[in-house]
């Protein structure tokens, strides 16, 4: 039935095939989860880079790096490969050239699919294969660990400076304006901390998607090095999440 569809929906669109594939190109490219770009200067962060500590200024890079997911433009590529394959060669072989220049796994299982079946078509040995998810994995591990020590810098910050405002609040010798203003420099700070752990949710589910589909096509296979990565991306993760909480925590006495 998918290459029926596939037959019709080519011969719908073979007749203009660069537009096409540069259509869905630009269309799965904003589909992408991307990373937002925390190092100041410009957008929501901007204003408040002049008065950035060092661990803030190293939380937003962090931030930035963690969230550009190693899937980025993963299903465009494969898609419009597959599309490029279809329009190639005679009427006779098109449904074929799509599901070969997309791959099986590209069509059919979602974003690990995708990326997945890149790996496949990168090396040529599950080992190596495996291998290549690993490194991504442990790559993605040490950008959160990075991300989290940073963090942990920025809420001792935080809670440090909102006692002492706090002492001088009830001193007298500064008013509740200073208070207003060290809270939306912790909200704009959550909002990045919080946009991570969206992120790092995302990228550890498809990660374990991209496990099961290694289990399903070899059985046999090794997984206990990946389960490791896994499990530490899961912890990073967690403590991300009781970072956020602490950090909000910095406010309450606001």
């Amino acid at each position: 039935k998918m290459v029926a569809n596939a037959r019709g929906f080519i011969r719908r669109t073979a007749s203009y095939p660069v537009v096409l594939a540069a259509g869905v190109a630009i269309t799965l490219s904003g589909c992408q989860t991307t990373g937002g770009n925390y190092s100041g200067g410009t957008g929501s962060y901007g204003s408040q880079s002049a008065t950035m500590t060092p661990a803030q200024q190293e939380m937003r890079s962090s931030a930035s790096a963690f969230n550009k997911t190693l899937w980025q433009g993963v299903a465009a590529g494969a898609i419009v490969g597959g599309l490029l394959g279809a329009v190639v060669g005679n009427s006779d072989n098109r449904a074929q050239n799509m599901l070969i220049g997309a791959g099986i796994g590209a069509l059919a299982g979602g974003l690990a699919g995708n990326y997945l079946a890149t790996k496949q078509q990168q090396y040529a040995t599950s080992e190596a294969q495996l291998d290549a998810v690993i490194a991504d994995l442990r790559q993605k591990n040490d950008e959160e660990q990075r991300l989290v020590a940073s963090l942990e810098t920025v809420v001792a910050e935080h809670r440090l400076e909102m006692a002492e405002l706090d002492a001088k609040y009830k001193a007298g010798t500064v008013d509740e304006s200073a208070y207003r203003r060290k809270v939306a420099q912790i909200e704009a700070d959550r909002e990045i901390v919080q946009d991570s752990i969206t992120s790092a949710n995302k990228q550890l589910d498809t990660f374990k998607e991209t496990r099961t589909l290694i289990a399903q096509q070899k059985p046999q296979t090794d997984l206990s090095e990946m389960d490791a990565e896994l499990a530490e991306m899961q912890a990073n993760t967690d403590r991300l999440a009781a970072l956020n909480d602490e950090l909000a925590a910095t406010r309450g006495a606001v």
